[in-house]
């Protein structure tokens, strides 16, 4: 969107489908991670985007904030934190997908928030995913579920 909107805004593909995502007040955007990747033609291929979790609470911080992955079906994404709150790293790479970020460890285990798994009101934990294809994968539509958890004070 080019403006915030005054009130949350329903986007959906047409009323039998459901819907996609629901923008509460003051989000703008939403990724779709991966959006027209594709396999190889042979060997394997990595791609990278990078997500983040804002806590768009006006005082409340998360405290003992765990960023885990909750379900992968295929098996092909990992992700790795960036070592600071409100990061603005980047891979560096312009619109170049398949180059990785630097000092970013993949993997898919349950990783802390940084800054000593606080994330303060209005702050944001970067997240990096990487996908991994393989030319012999099939075409797969799947999901990717990752979760933010911790406490609130």
């Amino acid at each position: 969107m080019s403006a915030t909107a005054t009130g949350t805004i329903t986007v959906r593909k047409d009323a039998a489908a459901g819907d996609l995502v629901t923008l509460e007040p003051g989000i703008t955007q939403v990724r779709r991670p991966f959006y027209n990747a594709s396999t190889p033609t042979s060997g394997t291929i990595k791609f990278y985007e990078k997500v983040f979790y804002k806590n768009t609470n006006g005082s409340t911080a998360l405290t003992n904030g765990v960023i885990k992955e909750s379900a992968d079906p295929s098996a092909k994404i990992a992700f790795g934190l960036p070592a600071t709150i409100d990061d603005t790293g980047t891979n560096g790479a312009g619109n170049n997908r398949q180059v990785a970020p630097s000092g970013i460890t993949f993997n898919s285990t349950d990783k802390n928030i940084a800054n000593s798994q606080n994330l303060p009101a209005g702050s944001a934990q970067g997240v990096w995913l990487e996908l991994t294809l393989a030319s012999t994968d099939p075409a797969t539509k799947t999901t990717y579920d990752l979760r933010c958890e911790g406490t609130t004070t």
